[in-house]
This record gives structure tokens, sequence and C-alpha cells, in this order.
């Protein structure tokens, strides 16, 4: 996995192409954006956990976006939030998953 690191975040680019943005918000948490969220995606969030040094990182998928939701959960994000009418067709979802290793 190639590694791009700047003053404001850490980006990680996956053999399948796949990009993996993570800008801290604090020093243990960052916030995640993905351009997609892969099958392969458990894989690639499990070196990102050891490579990174987060503990917990926070991802926001609208509500309409089903199958990115899916993906999240499976991955092993839990939804912990709602932001009511965030984007033009309804609310953005903030899924968090944490570890203690990070």
């Amino acid at each position: 996995m190639e590694k791009q690191v700047n003053e404001t975040s850490i980006a990680y680019k996956a053999k399948d192409g796949t990009v993996y943005l993570i800008t801290p918000i604090t020093p243990v948490a960052g916030v995640l954006g993905v351009t997609g969220i892969p099958a392969e995606a458990k894989k690639d969030l499990n070196y990102i956990w050891e490579d990174s040094g987060v503990s917990k990182l926070i991802l926001f998928i609208p509500q309409e976006q089903p199958e990115y939701i899916k993906a999240a959960r499976s991955a092993g994000f839990k939804q912990e939030g709602r932001l009511k009418k965030a984007t033009l067709e309804g609310d953005l979802l903030v899924f968090g998953q944490y570890r203690k290793d990070g």
C-alpha cells in the first residue's frame, strides 16, 4: 500500500486503486475519507490501523447509499450518529470504529 503524508492528512492507496485519507481531528482520532468501500476494506483498514497510530476512525456516509453503509458495517464500523438534513437528499450518517492498540 502506498502512503503519502502532508501537514494535514495521511493518504493510503491500495493495490486496487482505492484511496483512504485520514484527517486527524484530535491526537487519537481522525476522519476517514475513502473513494469507495471495497470488499477488501477490512484488510486495508487493518494495515491503516497498524501504520497510522490513531485509535478512532470516523466515517460519514449519506443515508441514500445503502451499499456503502453495508460495506462500512462489514468492515467493523458502527453507526454512532446522524446529522439531520446534511445532504440534499437527506441525512448524513456518522460511523465510528475504535481500536485500543491504534
